[in-house]
């Protein structure tokens, strides 16, 4: 075997001897550099600083240097004298030093010599911006239309790289200006580079090569062999100044890439200020928006839940009797690998019996907003874990019909299970064990703050004693998050007053009994509905009857057309309802006024403040 010796001479600043099988290269590097404008400079930032896998960007594709000089040493390949030429040419450009370049040419170096990818110095002056050395080169006859080996001349380097003054050096005299900035740029460039430079120089911020690349016909939202963007990498670093000089260049802040990210998803997960309300000054719905379609796209979903290690393969479950159904989904119980779960899927309206027309209407609607919302539920669970959460298993998404896994609550639901106790007793109400009920509400109360404390808070907006499931044991844990609202991060500002700009809210989403006024009447609201619906919930425990029940019987539909008149009916609260303290939380909770409400975190501070005991005669029957 061969062997290779690196010498460092010391004679020569910079200068490194390579010698390997006999072969010998000498590099010459010059200690000191011209000076560069701030422009044409990158800002100084620290390796640690950056921790996405981005890295240096180069103009060209990096190569090893000698598998290249064995390629091309075969037949038809430069000549060893042309490929040393080509070497000192390009390391003379490259520094900007004319007068070396003068004293080689003058020695008798080919002007056109070629390295060991065809490019030559006049390809490296222009990707460097020497437009004098450039001048120089043309002087003594340099092709400007020689192409290295991927395709490019020296007015494709200038181009791509934003040098203005040296593609009017390499200009065709009859070539118009658009042909120069944009014609052979984007032909010859792919979107991978244009890609790679964009992101490069939204790394660090780099304004000035930005502004160039976009002038120079660049595609704003270009995606590298990851599918990520320079927005993307503009988001993730805290370059808001970046992020909206793309976003005025029609960069797409809804573009997904490899890990189903989008830049919006990035500047919620660095929850970085500047850089979110940049996006949201881009468009008054862009944040919302963003989320949303990354909760519903089918392809992002995928991608997430094999990254993310809970993509379940259908054929491995094993589909067993409906527990129940709603008009959109469809609950059965089944087994996954010997375990006990339930899985939810979208209910198929087109086999329930409606005529033809009505089957198509369904297939075009119902089907199509039942999938999205278990798109939304299956992301949404895929990212919770609490005691007090229904445990997320996983989901099938590589089949026609696409389902999610969820823990087996043995108990069933709070409403079923009062029900049927109901009927056991023979009475019109039933309310359970003061500590069963206590335990009911701590953990609900624990629910929704956890929900509402997230990074990017969660409005529930669903929450009725159908979506509160049991155990065996009657410890209680909260499910279906179909309708929740995934919010954007709270931007404080140094009082603490939330300056984020109002999301988007649908308004008449939830169950009617259960629904907020302020959700009724279409105004905007925030989690303070689950509080509102926490208090009714509370009292139709500890009353052992719906609530309203006094005021509008069997048509919950009574109470929406009271809201929406102005008016403010509540249920009314008997001495024999609960404890003072319980009764006190209830009127609380469901005060005319949102921000009156207590939140769920102080909900939580108020119940765990009461006696574990049993209180007397607080509860009818126990």
């Amino acid at each position: 075997m061969g062997s290779c010796n690196s010498v460092e001479d010391h004679s020569a600043p910079g200068a490194v001897k390579l010698t390997t099988s006999g072969s010998h290269l000498e590099l010459d590097i010059l200690a000191a550099q011209p000076r560069r404008s701030s422009e044409d400079t990158p800002p100084q930032i620290a390796l640690d600083a950056m921790p996405l896998p981005v890295g240096d960007q180069e103009a060209t594709p990096t190569f090893n240097l000698a598998s290249a000089l064995a390629k091309n040493s075969q037949g038809g390949s430069p000549s060893k004298a042309k490929l040393l030429m080509a070497g000192e040419l390009c390391n003379a450009a490259i520094e900007g030093d004319i007068a070396e370049l003068q004293s080689l040419l003058e020695a008798g170096y080919d002007v056109n010599a070629g390295d060991y990818d065809r490019r030559t110095a006049i390809h490296i002056a222009a990707a460097e911006g020497r437009d004098e050395v450039v001048a120089f080169l043309l002087s003594r006859k340099a092709d400007m239309t020689v192409v290295d080996r991927w395709g490019h001349t020296p007015l494709d380097e200038a181009l791509r790289a934003g040098h203005s003054k040296v593609a009017a050096l390499l200009k065709p005299a009859d070539a118009k200006t658009a042909e120069i900035t944009s014609g052979n740029f984007e032909r010859q460039t792919s979107d991978m580079e244009t890609a790679a430079m964009l992101c490069a120089a939204a790394a660090t911020g780099w304004l000035p090569q930005i502004e160039k690349l976009l002038k120079s016909g660049a595609d704003p939202s270009a995606a590298d062999y990851d599918g990520r963007t320079a927005l993307h990498i503009a988001a993730a670093r805290g370059h808001a100044e970046v992020v909206s000089m793309l976003l005025r260049a029609k960069a797409n802040p809804t573009a997904h890439d490899s890990f189903g990210k989008t830049p919006v998803d990035e500047a919620f997960q660095h929850n970085d200020a500047a850089v979110i309300r940049a996006l949201g000054a881009a468009g008054t719905n862009i944040l919302d928006e963003a989320a949303g379609q990354k909760n519903t796209d089918f392809e992002a979903l995928k991608t997430m839940a094999a990254s993310e290690h809970w993509s379940i393969v259908a054929s491995e479950v094993q589909f067993g009797k409906c527990l129940s159904t709603t008009i959109k989904s469809a609950v059965y119980l089944a087994t996954w690998r010997g375990l006990k779960v339930v899985a939810k899927t979208v209910k198929d309206v087109r086999a329930s019996g409606l005529n033809p027309r009505r089957a198509q209407e369904a297939s075009d609607s119902t089907v199509r907003i039942a999938r999205d919302e278990l798109l939304h539920e299956i992301r949404t669970l895929s990212t919770l874990r609490h005691p007090d959460l229904v445990l997320f298993l996983g989901a099938s998404l590589d089949t026609e019909t696409c389902f999610f896994l969820t823990e087996y609550m043995e108990g069933g639901d709070v409403e079923t299970y009062m029900r049927s106790n109901r009927i056991k007793a023979n009475n019109k109400e039933f309310k359970p064990p003061y500590n069963v009920a206590l335990s009911w509400f701590l953990s609900t109360a624990r629910a929704l703050a956890f929900l509402h404390g997230c990074a990017r808070p969660i409005i529930h907006r669903d929450l009725k004693p159908l979506n509160l499931l049991l155990t065996k044991g009657l410890d209680l844990k909260v499910t279906d998050f179909g309708l929740s609202k995934i919010m954007r991060p709270k931007l404080l500002d140094l009082s603490g007053r939330d300056t984020s700009p109002a999301p988007m809210m649908s308004g008449g989403v939830g169950t009617y009994r259960y629904m907020a006024p302020e959700v009724v009447r279409y105004e905007q609201y925030t989690d303070k509905i689950d509080i509102f619906a926490f208090a009714l919930i509370m009292y139709y425990i500890v009353a052992g009857k719906m609530p309203f029940f006094d005021f509008c019987g069997e048509d919950p539909e009574k109470v929406l057309r009271a809201y929406l008149k102005g008016q403010e009916p509540r249920p009314s609260l008997s001495s024999s309802y609960g404890t003072p303290e319980l009764r006190s939380l209830m009127q609380d909770a469901w005060a005319v006024k949102a921000e009156d409400r207590p939140s769920a975190q102080e909900c939580v501070d108020r119940l765990q403040q009461l006696p574990a005991g049993k209180p007397s005669r607080m509860f009818g029957l126990f």
